[in-house]
């Protein structure tokens, strides 16, 4: 959304995400670009108000007082009125989704992480609700959590976003500090495989019941061979994917969800052998049409679905239901690992940042799987090591090409005193 001022030298209006920022000349910083973020929507209104801070700065930059720290052109957050800062908690409530989407875009991720942060808000402070929040307020409500919990931490991070969007201040410092995620038990390959096989077994009394196996299966091994988190089995391009010829990549179009969790990518099975062993390219999946579902419910249906599995067992419980569903994700990363498939291509599959996915899953990974990562390498090792001791030295190259062309000698003068006692027969 440039325009010619900017080409003068004067700054111009621009957009990112649906947001109104200005752009500033280049030759203010050396030739690097710079911005000014307004935190308006790009609207009508918002336009004119964009305009007069350009007009602003464009008026600094020609006197010569541009600050260069740009504090000066930084909206100041709007000061509520006591009226405000004195609603009641019910109210807060009920106008948290319009302040807390006037500065986020709208999509199935952030709503899904609203409804989060509103329900949980709603269940610590549902005692509270005809009173104004105050810092005795939330100091309660946290007290009543305990430190260094996973609830204390989702309590803070929430309360946190309801005191920012209404101009509440509070101080939260160390609040949430102490978490360290439980090590959950992550299966081995043996595990998986026998979970899919109770699943399998589990309907059989009619066809219907067989489809229904066959389809849960399938979503299991899908998410056990590809890593992907469960509800994005909604987004799947089966036009793209389980391509042999393409290595049965599987292509993820956020598209077809509204949105995902890290965005569009393609996955590559780890091993690739389960494909074909599991015919994973026959896609049954029925079951995403008769669940029914939301798509962030996905992931526990399916966890639920596999308990349940355990009632049609008879006398035969067995131990190989006992994992939730995210572990397979968990198992994927593992496993390429102990492969040897590079990290930061793994990140890349499973939608993660290399900081990331080295935080999160070095944590899971066992002394069996740093063994077997050192002797995969140590194997890799030796058989380079192989290569280079049979491979000929280039001197040894030489020294044959040499002798060849010596032999590719004789042999043509050979053929010349084979033609020249055969003339007549050789013109022929």
């Amino acid at each position: 959304m440039a325009n010619s001022s900017a080409r003068k030298g004067q700054g111009s209006i621009s957009v990112n995400n649906n947001y109104l920022r200005i752009s500033l000349p280049r030759s203010l910083f050396g030739g690097k670009q710079k911005f000014i973020s307004l935190g308006l929507e790009n609207n009508k209104i918002n336009k004119a108000k964009a305009e007069l801070k350009l007009l602003e700065v464009q008026k600094d930059i020609a006197y010569g007082c541009f600050d260069f720290t740009l504090v000066k052109y930084q909206n100041k957050a709007e000061v509520l009125p006591e009226k405000e800062k004195d609603k009641i908690i019910k109210q807060l409530m009920s106008e948290l989704e319009e302040k807390y989407f006037f500065k986020r875009p709208k999509n199935r991720q952030s709503l899904e992480t609203f409804t989060r942060v509103f329900n949980r808000l709603n269940y610590h402070l549902e005692k509270y609700q005809n009173k104004v929040l105050t810092q005795e307020i939330i100091t309660k409500v946290i007290a009543n959590t305990d430190s260094g919990s996973a609830i204390r931490l989702s309590l803070v991070t929430s309360l946190r976003i309801l005191c920012k969007e209404f101009n509440i201040e509070y101080d939260f410092t160390g609040l949430s500090s102490g978490y360290t995620p439980e090590n959950k038990y992550i299966p081995n390959d043996e595990h998986v495989i026998k979970t899919y096989e109770l699943i399998r077994q589990s309907f059989y009394q009619t066809s219907f019941y067989i489809i229904r196996a066959e389809s849960w299966g399938w979503c299991f091994m899908v998410l056990a061979t590809y890593g992907i988190r469960p509800h994005e089995l909604f987004a799947i391009d089966y036009e793209r994917s389980f391509k042999k010829e393409d290595n049965y990549t599987l292509y993820l179009d956020e598209n077809i969800t509204d949105g995902l969790k890290t965005g569009s990518r393609k996955v590559y099975p780890i091993p690739i052998e389960w494909v074909e062993r599991f015919n994973l390219t026959d896609v049954e999946n029925q079951v995403l049409v008769e669940s029914k579902v939301r798509i962030c419910d996905f992931s526990v249906v399916v966890a639920n679905r596999i308990k349940r599995i355990k009632k049609y067992l008879g006398n035969n419980p067995n131990e190989y239901t006992h994992f939730h569903i995210y572990a397979l994700r968990h198992r994927y990363a593992i496993r390429a690992h102990e492969l040897g498939f590079p990290p930061e291509a793994v990140a890349r599959w499973m939608g993660h940042s290399l900081t990331m996915h080295i935080n999160e899953y070095h944590r899971h990974l066992k002394d069996d799987t740093d063994k077997i990562i050192f002797e995969i390498a140590n194997e890799k090792i030796s058989e380079r090591q192989r290569i280079k001791e049979n491979k000929p030295s280039y001197e040894e190259l030489e020294e044959k090409i040499q002798l060849l062309e010596k032999d590719n000698a004789r042999l043509q003068l050979k053929i010349r005193e084979i033609c020249s006692d055969f003339p007549d027969e050789m013109s022929a």
